[in-house]
């Protein structure tokens, strides 16, 4: 039987909130600690932002657990005023499953 993950559990976001502010032009950056399943091949993956207004570079978006990944948020330098949400998601890749999404 398989054991259930828990997202807090294998993944910690190094953020002092869960939101990021930024103005047309500038970039944030956010790390993001995984922790495991260890020795398994982990993905990092953005969902959400729309291109118009920001891009994601993931590094490394893919390792073996554990390590961190630096998550950059580029906003385009004519991005609308606005709150744009999106999700970090976090794949086993060895065992082909998600283990978990934070807005």
């Amino acid at each position: 039987m398989r054991h259930q993950r828990k997202w807090l559990g294998w993944v910690g976001v190094a953020t002092p909130t869960r939101v990021v502010v930024a103005y047309p032009g500038e970039s944030r950056e956010l790390n993001v600690v995984v922790k495991g399943p260890k020795s398994h091949v982990v993905e990092v993956v953005v969902k959400g932002l729309p291109e118009r207004v920001a891009i994601a570079i993931i590094s490394p978006d893919k390792s073996v657990a554990p390590f961190t990944s630096t998550i950059t948020v580029k906003v385009s330098p004519g991005a609308p005023p606005g709150s744009y949400p999106f999700e970090l998601a976090v794949y086993d890749a060895t065992e082909e499953e998600l283990l978990g999404e934070s807005p």
